[in-house]
């Protein structure tokens, strides 16, 4: 498989989370040197972006370069994403072509976007850590997140997110997999859990797919 998105499904999907795990387990170095959620975020949506379609635009946060600099020279990642506009989640792959040769505030741009046979938001991507503090306003806040992706029309939806040990991923999991139901959601939702305040060792990174 490519190492781009293509169809945005539920296969390539699962593909692209576990090879995001891979790289964050195979690079030993980003644990010590992405020591805050603001890090990982950067680390997360610079490889995320990287794998967009090839022809699909990529909006985001603004990126933060100096949280990464540090570790991207020792550690060989995604480069830092390049991006014009925000869009309503952490990161959004989309149909429409890429603002490169047009600004979005003018003519131009909408004539060659209006020229698609399909606008469409691709893959709508949460990060949010939950911060510090109780557990339950940890996933209140992951759950919020997750809402905000559920109200979303998108091929598929990414949320990132950290837990602290086996039970606090699996709470996590559970209302997760609950809220697509109850939302309705037929679409595929990928769950990337980099549990950066734990012990890699004892409680690993891990991805899965909410599905069917």
């Amino acid at each position: 498989m490519s190492e781009r998105f293509f169809r945005y499904d539920a296969t390539e999907l699962r593909t692209m989370g576990a090879r995001l795990i891979e790289a964050i387990t195979g690079a030993p170095r980003l644990l010590s040197l992405a020591s805050d959620p603001d890090a990982w975020t950067e680390v997360c949506l610079d490889w995320l972006a990287r794998a967009a379609a090839e022809r699909a635009r990529v909006d985001s946060v603004p990126p933060r370069p100096e949280l990464t600099a540090e570790i991207y020279a020792e550690v060989e990642w995604a480069a830092p994403r390049a991006v014009v506009r925000q869009g309503p989640t952490s990161m959004s792959h989309l149909s429409a072509p890429s603002f490169t040769e047009a600004q979005p505030y003018g003519y131009a741009y909408w004539e060659r976007a209006l020229e698609r046979e399909r606008l469409e938001t691709l893959l709508a991507v949460a990060c949010e850590w939950g911060g510090g503090g109780r557990r339950g306003a940890r996933y209140g806040r992951v759950m919020l997140a997750a809402a905000d992706l559920a109200g979303l029309d998108a091929r598929a939806k990414a949320l990132v997110f950290a837990s602290d040990d086996e039970a606090e991923h699996r709470r996590v999991i559970e209302g997760l997999s609950k809220l697509r139901l109850a939302s309705w959601d037929a679409r595929p939702w990928l769950w990337i859990d980099v549990p950066w305040r734990a012990d890699f060792a004892e409680h690993p990174p891990r991805s899965g797919l909410l599905e069917g």
